[in-house]
């Protein structure tokens, strides 16, 4: 018999994996830390053994600059990471046009935000 499960970090409810296995080779191999089915973790994490859905971003967006960011976040433009430092950033691009700024949070969902550099 077969069962899908998603594998989770005990600690902190991140999920890691999804996969379709044998019942008792999904108890042995991952020390009971899984939860029946599958999940999407971009959406859900784990409480208490419960999948959750993950509360949303509170991080706002005026201009160029950014509000409420949960720490730690991690800000991502383009395909460079820098580490929040401040719950309030103001971002400075090197040249105008538009810029995709994606929020990295846990447990709270990412959220993104096209900002104009005039």
């Amino acid at each position: 018999m077969t069962v899908q499960l998603t594998t989770y970090d005990y600690d902190t409810g991140r999920m890691i994996s999804q996969k379709i296995v044998s019942r008792a080779t999904s108890e042995v191999a991952n020390n009971g830390v899984y939860v029946d089915g599958l999940y999407d973790p971009r959406l859900y994490y784990v409480v208490s053994g419960v999948p959750t859905l993950r509360p949303p971003n509170p991080t706002t967006a005026v201009g160029t600059t950014l509000y409420n960011i949960p720490l730690p976040s991690t800000i991502k433009i383009g395909e460079t990471l820098y580490e929040a430092t401040d719950s309030t950033m103001e971002l400075v691009f090197p040249l105008p046009g538009s810029y995709v700024v994606t929020v990295r949070s846990f447990p709270p969902v990412d959220i993104e935000f096209t900002m104009e550099q005039p």
